[in-house]
């Protein structure tokens, strides 16, 4: 048995995200856990994302300015509508995990590349 619901890696392998709890459980909130080398721009309609930093450094890009989270706990978060993407200060080698809360919890439809 896994920890999480489902699995998700980004065809290029620069990200998987385990989703724990999914919009399929009616909670109105997600969690996952994102391993990050390089996420793609995007964007939420609906969606409220809150980064925490669980292991490693993370640089999050929000519209025109980069933020750096370098202490395990460390969070940020991201409005419907901002454009955001993520890459790990480390690189390849060391993906950074954060755990992602989301209000509403994530789906397919409110994800927006740009």
């Amino acid at each position: 048995m896994t920890w999480y619901k489902s699995k998700f890696e980004a065809p290029d392998g620069n990200e998987t995200v385990y989703e724990v709890v999914t919009s399929g459980d009616g909670t109105g909130f997600g969690i996952a856990v994102a391993d990050i080398i390089q996420s793609k721009p995007h964007r939420h309609e609906k969606m409220i994302e809150t980064y925490t930093l669980v292991e490693g450094m993370l640089a999050v890009r929000i519209d025109d300015r980069v933020f750096l989270l370098s202490v395990e706990g460390q969070s940020i978060q991201i409005f419907p509508g901002q454009v955001h993407s993520a890459w790990s200060h480390y690189g390849r080698e060391h993906p950074a995990r954060v755990l992602v809360f989301s209000s509403p919890a994530w789906t397919l439809e409110d994800h927006h590349l740009v």
